[in-house]
C-alpha cells in the first residue's frame, strides 16, 4: 500500500531519482550504509526487490536505520515484499510501493507515468544516474563493526554526561565553600545521588555489557578402520623392508625353552579296610512278582554302592500294598566313581535305586533303610600303576603349554628393557611353534608302594614379535584420513587394536594380517578449525537478539549438536546480545575429557 502524504490529499509522493537507491536481492547491510554515507542527499530511498535479504529480518532495519539517523539522514523504504513491508513498519521505517517521476523535466522529454516506474527493469534506470554510489575498493564494514561504533558513541555519551555531572557538582560545592558555607550534604541528596548513579550504571551494563555463553556437547560417533600389514622376516628383508605392499613392518623371530616340573599322586589303591553292611526293604509296584540274583546292586544318590549277598524275589503288589521284602546288603570297596568308600558306607536311612534297570523300571522297584548301615572302614595304601605315569606325562604336556605365553612374554620384556625396543608378541595361534615337549618320568616306580612322585619335562618355543608402534602409527594415520572431513578426531582407542592373519608365510618370510583400530570423531565446534568457524559463525547469526529458548531450540536441532546449555549475564537477560563479540560458544571441558581418556 502507498503511504499517504497528509498535505497532498494523499497524492503519491514525488520522489527525486537522484535520491534512490536500488538494492541487490543478496546485498548485505554494511554494503548498503557505505552507500547512503556517500549520498549528499538528507532523505534516502531504498529502491527493494522482493524476498531481499536486508527485508528478512528486523534486526537488519533496525540497524541500518539507526546508523543512517547517526549520518543526520532519514531513510524510507520503496518495495512490494509483504514480509519486508510489516517488518519496516515495526521498526518505524516509512514505505512507498511505486517510484515517482523525476522533477519535473522540460516539456520535450517523455514523462514516464507511476505504472511504469513500478516495474523493477524501470527502477532500474538509477543505475544510470551519475549520482549513483559505486562500489568501493576499502574494505567494507562488518555487522560487528556497525554495531560495535554505535555502542562505543553510546558509551562515549554516557561518560560525557557523567563527566559534565561531576563537574557540576564541583562547582556547586566550590560556589559552597566561597559563600563560607558548612555543613554536609543531606541523607536525602545522597540518597538521590547513589540510586542516580546505580540507575546509570545499570543502563551502562544492560547496553555495553551483556553476553552469553553457549556450551555445546558436540555429536559424536565411533569410527573404525581396518589396514592390510605385511611383517617381513628382519633376517631376510631388513628393518625397513621393501615390499610391494603398502604397508610392510619388520617382524623379530624370538625362541625360548620352557621347563616345568610337578608332583603327581599316585591313585592306585589297595583296600585293606572293611565294607559297611545292613538291611534293605525292597519295594515293588508291579503285579508281577520281581525276583533279584545274588550280588545286584543297589546304589545312592551320591554313588555309594551295597549289593544283595543271595538272590531274593519281591512278592507282586495287590490290593492290600505294594510287595515288599527285607533283605541283607554289603557295600562295594569303590563307589561309582572309583573312589574307595569304606567308612564313607556307614549311612543312615536312605533310598536306594537298581542302577541295572531301566529308567521307567526304576520308579517301580526301589529300596529303602530304616536302619543304618554300620562296620566300615577305611585303610588303603596307594602305588603307582601305568594309568599314573601315563597321566603325569599328560599332565606336564599341559603345564608346559600353559607357561608359553608367560615364558616368552617375560623373554620379550627382558629383550625389551636390554634394547630400549617396543616390541610385542604376535599371539595368534598360527604364529606360535611348539616342538614335541621331552619328559623325565619315573618308570621304575610303576606298582610301587608310594603315595607320590616327581615328573618334569622342557619344550621348544618359535614366536613372532614385531613393534607396536609401528603398527599403530599407520593405523591412527589411516583412522585420521578415514574421519569425516567435517569432524574432529578426538580419540584413537589404542586398547581396541585387534588383528587377524589371513596369509602365513605363503611367501618365505612373509606374515599378511588385517589390523583394526576404533576412535571417536565429533563435530568441529573449535573457532581455530575452518569448519568449525563456519558453525560458530552460522551459530550466531541465527540466534543474535533471539530469546534464549528459540536459540536454543535452533542449536539443540542442528545435526552437529548433540546438547547445548545457554548461560547469559545478567541473568535476567531475556534475548541473545545482537553483538557477535559477547556470545562465547565453547565445547564442554568436561566431556571433552571424558572422550579423551
Amino acid at each position: 500500500m502507498n503511504q499517504p502524504s497528509p498535505d497532498n490529499n494523499n497524492i503519491i509522493r514525488q520522489i527525486s531519482k537522484r535520491k534512490v537507491l536500488c538494492v541487490e536481492l543478496d546485498e548485505e547491510i554494511t554494503s548498503i550504509f557505505e552507500h547512503i554515507e556517500k549520498l549528499k542527499y538528507n532523505e534516502v530511498f531504498l529502491l527493494v526487490p522482493e524476498r531481499a535479504a536486508l527485508l528478512q529480518s528486523i534486526v537488519n532495519l533496525n540497524i541500518l536505520k539507526r546508523k543512517t539517523e547517526d549520518q543526520g539522514k532519514s531513510l524510507s523504504l520503496i518495495t512490494n515484499d509483504p514480509v519486508g513491508r510489516k517488518l519496516a513498519l515495526k521498526a518505524g521505517i516509512p514505505i512507498f510501493d511505486q517510484l515517482s517521476p523525476a522533477l519535473l523535466p522540460s516539456p520535450k522529454k517523455h514523462i514516464p507515468s507511476p505504472q511504469e516506474l513500478i516495474q523493477p527493469i524501470k527502477a532500474m534506470a538509477n543505475d544510470l544516474n551519475e549520482n549513483r554510489p559505486k562500489r568501493l575498493n576499502e574494505k567494507k564494514l562488518s555487522i560487528f563493526d556497525v554495531v560495535q561504533k554505535t555502542k562505543n558513541k553510546k558509551i562515549y555519551s554516557w561518560n560525557r554526561l557523567l563527566t559534565f555531572i561531576n563537574t557540576y557538582r564541583e562547582k556547586k560545592e566550590l560556589a559552597k565553600e566561597s559563600r563560607f558555607t558548612i555543613g554536609a550534604p543531606s541523607r536525602k541528596t545522597l540518597g538521590t545521588m547513589v540510586v542516580a548513579s546505580l540507575c546509570l550504571l545499570f543502563i551502562i551494563s544492560y547496553i555495553a555489557l551483556p553476553g552469553a555463553t553457549i556450551t555445546i556437547i558436540p555429536q559424536s560417533d565411533v569410527i573404525e578402520q581396518s589396514v592390510n600389514i605385511t611383517l617381513a622376516n628382519v633376517k631376510q628383508y631388513g628393518t625397513n623392508p621393501s615390499l610391494n605392499s603398502p604397508h610392510p613392518i619388520a617382524y623379530y623371530p624370538l625362541e625360548v625353552t620352557v621347563q616345568k616340573s610337578a608332583t603327581y599322586t599316585a591313585t592306585g589303591q589297595i583296600f585293606e579296610g572293611t565294607n559297611a553292611r545292613g538291611t534293605v526293604t525292597f519295594i515293588n509296584e508291579r503285579t508281577t512278582p520281581w525276583p533279584l540274583v545274588a550280588l545286584t546292586r543297589i546304589q545312592t544318590e551320591d554313588g555309594l554302592i551295597f549289593r544283595i549277598q543271595s538272590p531274593v524275589t519281591i512278592p507282586a503288589a495287590n490290593s492290600s500294598g505294594f510287595g515288599t521284602v527285607d533283605a541283607t546288603v554289603v557295600a562295594d570297596e569303590t563307589d561309582a566313581y572309583g573312589r574307595v568308600i569304606g567308612e564313607k558306607g556307614n549311612i543312615g536311612p536312605a533310598s536306594f535305586l537298581l542302577p541295572g534297570l531301566r529308567e521307567e523300571s526304576r520308579k517301580e522297584l526301589y529300596a529303602r533303610n530304616s536302619s543304618p548301615m554300620t562296620g566300615g572302614s577305611t585303610v588303603v595304601t596307594l602305588k603307582i600303576t601305568q594309568e599314573d605315569l601315563d597321566a603325569s606325562k599328560e599332565l606336564i604336556r599341559q603345564n608346559l603349554e600353559a607357561e608359553t605365553t608367560l615364558a616368552l612374554q617375560t623373554a620379550l620384556d627382558e629383550q625389551n628393557k636390554l634394547n630400549g625396543t617396543d616390541l610385542q608378541l604376535l599371539t595368534k595361534t598360527q604364529a606360535l611353534k611348539l616342538s614335541e615337549p621331552t619328559y623325565d618320568i619315573p618308570i621304575y616306580l610303576l606298582e610301587t608302594l608310594q603315595d607320590q612322585f616327581e615328573v618334569s619335562g622342557n619344550m621348544m618355543v618359535n614366536a613372532i614379535t614385531y613393534s607396536k608402534k609401528e603398527l599403530f602409527e599407520i593405523l591412527k594415520q589411516e583412522l585420521t584420513m578415514r574421519k569425516s572431513p567435517d569432524k574432529s578426531l578426538l580419540k584413537i582407542d589404542e586398547g581396541s587394536l585387534s588383528y587377524e592373519i589371513f596369509e602365513f608365510e605363503k611367501n618365505p618370510g612373509q606374515i599378511k594380517l588385517t589390523a583394526t583400530i576404533k576412535g571417536i570423531e565429533a563435530f568441529a565446534i573449535d573457532p581455530s578449525d575452518e569448519n568449525g568457524a563456519k558453525l560458530i559463525k552460522k551459530i550466531k547469526e541465527h540466534i543474535a537478539g533471539k530469546p534464549v529458548k528459540e536459540a536454543q531450540d535452533y542449536i539443540q536441532n542442528l545435526p552437529e549438536v548433540n546438547k547445548v546449555k545457554i548461560s547469559c549475564w545478567p541473568v535476567w537477560a531475556p534475548t541473545i546480545p545482537s553483538v557477535f563479540k559477547n556470545t562465547e560458544i565453547k565445547i564442554d571441558t568436561d566431556w571433552l575429557e571424558e572422550m579423551k581418556q
